[in-house]
């Protein structure tokens, strides 16, 4: 087998079972979308979706089964190479020495693919979750800027900019004319976020002197 075959075997099975794993999210995520909600952090809010989780988190096992299933693929074929490539010496009475070649090949290719599988499936279970979250935060981000865009058209708090951290942590800066000013933009961020995300939002907000 040449390396160009064995690349197109993980590729092929890898495209295929992305295919599947696509429509068995989408099918999870349409039919019983709580059990996305329920894995991820923020899965009940508005801008989670579902479906859309789905589509990516099966995707991405799916190209790991793909890939996991063509090295057992592979794995079988490479069994048969060194079958047929054998020595004709006694070929009804294959040596010992044969034999525990044959047994070497089963065993690494079974522990190269138990290996793999592990791997490889931890690997984009985990990739597919950070992305689903991050998109989550991103949704959430937009939202809490387009909120503080409405808040910040007034004059009153002119000087003050929206900025944003990692995990939707969204703030304000500058400087306002006076506490009075600081104060009204308080209470209108306690009544659109909350009390708690008020008070992160402006601690960096000043008065100036």
């Amino acid at each position: 087998m040449t390396t160009r075959t064995a690349l197109t075997t993980v590729l092929l099975w890898s495209v295929v079972f992305a295919c599947v794993g696509s429509a068995i999210g989408a099918t999870i995520g349409a039919v019983a979308p709580e059990y996305y909600r329920s894995v991820f952090r923020g899965g009940h809010s508005p801008e989670f979706h579902p479906l859309q989780v789905g589509i990516g988190l099966g995707a991405s096992q799916g190209v790991a089964s793909g890939i996991a299933i063509s090295i057992v693929v592979l794995a079988l074929l490479a069994w048969r190479d060194v079958r047929s490539a054998r020595p004709a010496i006694n070929s009804d009475a294959p040596t010992k020495e044969l034999r525990s070649r044959i047994w070497s090949v089963h065993v690494l290719w079974g522990i190269v693919t138990t290996m793999s599988v592990l791997i490889i499936s931890v690997a984009t279970f985990i990739v597919g979750g950070i992305i689903g979250q991050q998109q989550l935060y991103q949704a959430w981000t937009e939202r809490k800027f387009d909120r503080l865009a409405t808040i910040l058209q007034s004059t009153d708090f002119d000087g003050v900019e929206a900025d944003y951290s990692s995990a939707a942590q969204v703030y304000l800066t500058g400087t306002l004319q006076d506490a009075a000013a600081r104060d009204s933009l308080h209470d209108t961020l306690v009544q659109t976020f909350g009390a708690e995300e008020a008070d992160e939002m402006i601690w960096r907000v000043d008065v100036a002197q």
